[in-house]
């Protein structure tokens, strides 16, 4: 008697959601580290609604789900791979965990070797997110970790930013001072 296995990760949606994007986004670590063993894709990418090439990194990053993410990133899932929201590209799921101010995934990411220098298509950063929410752990957390503090970002063709530029505009001094 043969038996032939059902691989549901296989057969993605239309929208190319697998099994595997549903359980990063649910938390579901065990069903995710099982799905990978048996060849679920952690980079696949996957679009719903405003957002492309969302993959279950992003999915575990958005949901909070550290123990999703630290599965993922122990099998060699893309930790840089960025998605899309409203056609403009860039956000890492570094970037996300910093708009979380979610400093327990951040570091996670870096643990395990996230770009934080990786920039949105207009240069923005991390550390320009952080530094405009005026999060002083989420920037501290950043800065040890060697990030660029004078990448520049763009909003057109004659202004140009750096984090700090952006700390000040908000209005948040004690970023200034870290």
């Amino acid at each position: 008697m043969t038996s032939t296995a059902f691989t549901p990760f296989v057969f993605p949606l239309q929208d190319g959601f697998t099994v595997l994007h549903t359980a990063s986004e649910q938390g579901s670590a065990e069903t995710v580290e099982l799905l990978l063993k048996h060849g679920g894709d952690g980079d696949k990418p996957a679009t719903f609604g405003d957002l492309a090439n969302v993959t279950p990194v992003h999915l575990g990053v958005m949901n909070r789900h550290h123990e999703v993410v630290r599965v993922l990133a122990r099998q060699g899932c893309d930790l840089n791979l960025a998605k899309e929201f409203k056609g403009k590209g860039g956000f890492t799921p570094l970037y996300i965990a910093v708009k979380n101010n979610d400093v327990e995934m951040i570091k996670l990411l870096v643990k395990f070797g996230c770009d934080v220098d990786r920039a949105r298509e207009d240069g923005w950063t991390c550390l320009h997110a952080a530094a405009e929410q005026g999060n002083t752990e989420v920037v501290q957390t950043l800065l040890e970790s060697n990030c660029n503090v004078n990448a520049n970002a763009s909003f057109d063709e004659n202004r140009r930013v750096v984090p700090l530029h952006q700390a000040s505009q908000e209005g948040h001094t004690e970023v200034n001072w870290l």
